[in-house]
């Protein structure tokens, strides 16, 4: 969905790489979750958008910081935001773009020719995501 000038991201243009990318990920917080149980924070990005308060605050808890009001109003900062989510992140908190990949779900298929590492077949009510 988005274009990325630079080389560097050049695996977000190729469906297995980014599912190869995915399964590293999930293996990566598989092995800290082992490692140091409770160690770091599992956000539901779904639940989060549902209840920003509540997320916020567990978030907060997690880190040892105090709950303050503006955690809420991050979008009516008028710092500069350079990147490809700025649009984004001056919009606010909003339900929606989590279940937008449901469109191209057969072209993600047929793209991996028909392989599913990620799930995506298995889909019934959200992303299948840890974040």
């Amino acid at each position: 969905r988005h274009y990325f000038p630079a080389t560097a991201h050049g695996y977000a243009y190729d469906l297995g790489d980014i599912a190869r990318f995915v399964e590293l990920y999930r293996d990566l917080m598989n092995f800290w979750s082992e490692r140091f149980p409770g160690g770091y924070f599992d956000l539901d990005y779904d639940a989060f958008t549902r209840d920003p308060e509540a997320g916020a605050r567990v978030l907060l808890e997690f880190c040892g910081l105090a709950w303050d009001p503006c955690c809420l109003d991050f979008h009516r900062s008028t710092r500069p935001i350079k990147t490809a989510s700025a649009g984004q992140v001056r919009q606010g908190i909003y339900q929606g773009s989590s279940e937008s990949w449901r469109r191209y779900q057969r072209h993600i298929l047929a793209a991996l020719d028909g392989a599913d590492p990620l799930g995506f077949g298995d889909q019934a009510g959200g992303a299948n995501s840890r974040s």
